[in-house]
Formats: C-alpha cells, sequence, structure tokens
C-alpha cells in the first residue's frame, strides 16, 4: 500500500510540475525585449541601465554610467512581478553585489525595478524605471 501511494504522490507531482512550467514561463512574457532608463538611489545619485532581456534565460545588466553590469537570474515569477539576484561580472568595485531586483509591468509599455540589498537594509535602495527600446 505504502508504494502504490508513493507512486500516485509522484505521478500527481510530475503531472502538476508539467502543467504549472508553461504557466510560469509564459506569465513573464512581459519582460522580454530590450529596456533602457534611469535608476535613483536612496542617497540621490541617478545613473542609467541598460537591459537585455530578450532571453529570459540569459538577462544582461549594463550600468554604463557606473561601470559595471553582469546578469540577472529570475526566482519567482507571476504575471504581476518577477523576483531574482543581480550578478556583477564586471565592475565589481563600482556597484554592490547579490542585488535582490523585484520587476513589475507598468503601463505604457515600461517597468519598473527595485532593487534591494538585505546586508544593507530591509528597505529598497534604489528604483528604476525602464522603457522598451526602440525597436525592440
Amino acid at each position: 500500500m505504502k508504494k502504490l501511494m508513493n507512486k500516485f504522490a509522484a505521478t500527481y507531482l510530475v503531472a502538476l510540475v508539467s502543467l504549472l512550467l508553461p504557466g510560469m514561463a509564459k506569465s513573464q512574457n512581459w519582460l522580454k525585449g530590450q529596456w533602457q532608463g534611469l535608476g535613483d538611489q536612496i542617497d540621490g545619485h541617478r545613473w542609467f541601465v541598460d537591459l537585455d532581456a530578450t532571453d529570459l534565460k540569459a538577462i544582461q545588466i549594463d550600468y554604463p554610467g557606473l561601470n559595471c553590469g553582469g546578469r540577472w537570474e529570475l526566482r519567482n515569477a507571476s504575471e504581476s512581478s518577477t523576483i531574482g539576484l543581480e550578478i556583477l561580472e564586471y565592475g565589481l568595485s563600482n556597484c554592490n553585489q547579490n542585488v535582490e531586483i523585484v520587476i513589475e509591468p507598468l503601463p505604457n509599455d515600461s517597468i519598473k525595478v527595485v532593487y534591494y540589498l538585505k546586508s544593507y537594509s530591509q528597505y529598497p535602495t534604489a528604483t528604476a524605471v525602464l522603457s522598451r527600446a526602440p525597436g525592440s
């Protein structure tokens, strides 16, 4: 009986995951594309953001004025927001590493990015509003 229950549970889990995975990928389609805009830190500094999310599995982030950038790893997604981690690959001395990001779609084909540096504060340390890049 226990083997039958385990087999049923495993089958149920596989079926559930197969139903959820397509929906998870679809829920991030609003993020696909190239984005540009300005970020604002809580200390008043502003910086340019260049985001390439044409491939959601290989999102590239660049902060040209800060001379740093890298990639975003998306962790949790829904139709209204996506949570991820920013992993810098260059300019490590210019920007903070392992910043948590929360991305939300906004009206007029734009997105909002909220940056959290949990080692510094539980509150956001910066926000950015990005518009879809021309031709994206």
